[in-house]
């Protein structure tokens, strides 16, 4: 199932506009970890930031347990996946 979020800029929260209420962080993360596809749109134009909403719960939502592992999917991604801007 996807799960459509909305991310309010003016107050920085989520919002679930499948389940219809606010969510943390810690939810998002437990709701990726049960197979729930995300997708989440700013508020203000509708532009996509689900990339930056999954950095943020890596960054925020948890301890993480397997470091090596995350490691070096850091660096793959940022080795192969990113334009860096000039």
């Amino acid at each position: 199932m996807k799960l459509k979020i909305k991310k309010f800029m003016c107050n920085r929260k989520l919002y679930d506009l499948t389940g219809k209420g606010y969510i943390t962080l810690k939810d998002l993360a437990l709701r990726i970890q049960d197979d729930h596809d995300i997708l989440v749109k700013r508020d203000t134009d509708g532009v996509d930031i689900t990339i930056e909403t999954l950095t943020q719960v890596l960054l925020k939502a948890g301890k993480i347990v397997n470091r090596d592992e995350v490691e070096q999917t850091l660096l793959y991604l940022i080795e192969n996946c990113i334009k860096v801007n000039e």
